[in-house]
């Protein structure tokens, strides 16, 4: 009995130790090598993909990024013309427009001829520094008249001066600042005839000058101070 129970105990771990060698065989195949070889370039591959995605997810963003950009500057400079026509109608809705007019019964004084004449202001906005000049070219000569304030719709009369001579070519204009602060000019060719009549020839030729315009511009001068300008001024 004895002798069965150690032969029993000497055959068990020989069994067991045959069923194990399967396993450790597994383990020691070689091909285990080239599949971890490919599971590498697999998760290889993998990132490199997601890199490529990634780039190409970030290329799209910058373009819409781009493309938005883009459209607010569009937007922003549509917003900036469309607020500087409007300042520039509203500016010309209140700019009045100057004409001369030169009145019957020119005479003589002294030694120089007197012409009356009607500055009119249409439209509406008001014209200060009004200056209305008579040059003659030939004589050198200059008169101005000036209105320190003229509110359209209206007219202010102002008186030019000068010398006794023949027919002679002139030339008048009317310069005056609009309250947001442009200088306008109306200009015409004219000539004094042989009586000292003084005739415009042409129509009037309109210019800016310059230009300071401001958002807060103010009248120039105050209401109702009109006339020439005094001796030293």
């Amino acid at each position: 009995m004895a002798n069965l129970l150690v032969a029993a105990a000497t055959a068990t771990p020989g069994a067991n130790g045959a069923a194990a060698w399967p396993s450790w065989g597994l383990w020691s195949w070689p091909g285990w090598v080239a599949l971890a070889a490919v599971a590498l370039l697999g998760c290889c591959a993998a990132l490199l993909l997601l890199c490529l995605q990634l780039r190409d997810s970030r290329r799209r963003l910058d373009l819409r990024n781009e493309a938005a950009s883009l459209q607010m500057r569009e937007l922003r400079s549509s917003l900036e013309r469309q607020d500087e026509r409007r300042r520039e109608e509203y500016e010309q809705a209140q700019t009045p427009y100057l004409s001369v007019e030169i009145l019957a019964g020119q005479r003589r004084q002294d030694d120089r001829w007197v012409a009356t004449c009607r500055v009119n202001a249409d439209g509406s906005g008001i014209a200060s520094n009004v200056i209305l000049n008579l040059m003659i070219p030939s004589l050198r000569y200059t008169d101005a008249h000036v209105i320190r304030y003229l509110r359209a719709p209206g007219s202010a009369q102002a008186e030019l001066r000068w010398p006794l001579h023949l027919q002679r070519d002139a030339h008048l204009e009317l310069v005056f600042t609009s309250r947001f602060g442009r200088v306008h000019r109306v200009s015409h060719a004219a000539f004094v005839q042989d009586d000292g009549t003084l005739r415009i020839a042409d129509s009037p030729t309109i210019d800016d000058l310059y230009g300071r315009p401001s958002s807060n511009s103010q009248e120039l001068v105050a209401a109702g101070d009109s006339g020439r300008p005094h001796p030293g001024a």
